[in-house]
């Protein structure tokens, strides 16, 4: 069994709201994710989580803190690291320290 990974500690989530949309004649899923989470260190523009067998998709991923959004700097932005089962991205501008809400959708 591997050894658990642990995350970067730049954000830390509180609560998650899952969607899934099954397809039992593919035996596949798709799903919409929001996550909310504090934003502990200041400057952040990057966050990492737990994908394994999942592909996020790039231009879904918001994050939303007060009345500002952020997106991904680039589509391309999503990078994958199989042995740690994590995808990584980074935003268009650093986030605020503070409460924020992930939102994504994944397959």
């Amino acid at each position: 069994m591997p050894e658990r990974e642990l995350l970067p500690t730049n954000v830390k989530p509180n609560s998650y709201s899952i969607s899934l949309k099954l397809n039992f004649d593919t035996f596949t899923f798709s799903g919409h994710e929001d996550v909310n989470l504090d934003v502990i260190d200041s400057a952040t523009s990057s966050i990492t989580l737990h994908a394994q067998d999942l592909k996020l998709e790039a231009t879904s991923i918001r994050v939303k803190q007060g009345d500002k959004e952020y997106t991904l700097a680039s589509t391309s932005d999503v990078t994958y690291d199989s042995k740690k089962t994590t995808a990584s991205f980074t935003l268009n501008n650093p986030l605020e320290v503070g409460a924020a809400v992930l939102s994504l959708d994944f397959e």
